[in-house]
């Protein structure tokens, strides 16, 4: 791709929070790309509020440094904030602008089951396939639980907690 005029987004980042308006890459090929502005190692972040659904939605843009070889994989990744409240992963979607790339989904990882360190008693931890999907995002059963306890102290009570 001639990097001249070619500029990609990465669209549909939804409930992603960036709050300074840039991302900074890791991994091996951070330096391929810019931000809008020039700066090297990243992308320019823009966030908008869908009213609809009550959401922000996130698109992150950048441009290559100097022509790219087609076929070649490019690898660059950068970090969101996961917004608050649970969702099943979006549609991500990148496009080309300048050159010949349609909106295209990316593809999922719809087969791994995660990790956990805790144990797996707990629904928060009982990982099924697709959970590894990017930006989903689950919230605990339970997720603020406040606890108070009298000054007396019932022995039966304490066999249960």
């Amino acid at each position: 791709m001639t990097a001249e005029c070619a500029t990609l987004r990465i669209l549909r980042l939804e409930g992603a929070c960036n709050s300074s308006g840039r991302m900074a890459y890791s991994d091996s090929d951070r330096a391929s790309f810019e931000d809008l502005d020039g700066v090297a190692e990243g992308g320019s972040y823009l966030s908008i509020q869908d009213e609809d659904r009550d959401i922000q939605v996130g698109s992150l843009t950048f441009k290559p440094v100097a022509d790219t070889i087609a076929n070649q994989d490019y690898i660059f990744s950068f970090s969101v904030t996961n917004p608050t409240e649970a969702q099943n992963s979006p549609g991500i979607q990148v496009e080309g602008i300048g050159i010949p790339i349609a909106p295209t989904f990316f593809q999922k990882d719809t087969t791994t089951v995660l990790t956990s360190p805790c144990d797996a008693i707990s629904l928060a931890c009982r990982w099924t396939a697709g959970d590894a999907a990017p930006l989903k995002v689950f919230l605990s059963p339970l997720p603020s639980l406040s606890l108070t306890f009298s000054r007396s102290f019932d022995p039966l009570l304490s066999l249960f907690l």
